[in-house]
């Protein structure tokens, strides 16, 4: 069984954060590792962030994310591919 802990309006737990971008928690738990998204650790495996964070991720990193934006910039393959393997492709 899961403890629930009361968490403040200024600050989202992970899972809160994952909804409200969009993502799944391990993705939040990715962004927080690459020093993208600040959190503070309240146990080993239970960690916060402030909703302002949160919301300036949301603003600088989600359009940035997803198939569509690949595709959009990279063609049909969706990868980074050398302009001559593009030129081949087609």
């Amino acid at each position: 069984m899961a403890v629930q802990k009361k968490v403040p309006d200024a600050i989202m737990t992970t899972a809160e954060a994952a909804a409200e971008l969009g993502i799944s928690q391990h993705g939040v738990a990715a962004a927080i590792r690459r020093g993208l998204l600040p959190a503070t650790a309240m146990s080993t495996k239970f960690y916060v962030v402030k909703r302002k964070d949160v919301i300036k991720y949301k603003h600088t990193h989600s359009e940035r994310q997803g198939w569509d934006k690949r595709r959009a910039q990279y063609g049909e393959s969706g990868c980074k591919m050398r302009k001559a393997d593009h030129a081949k492709a087609q």
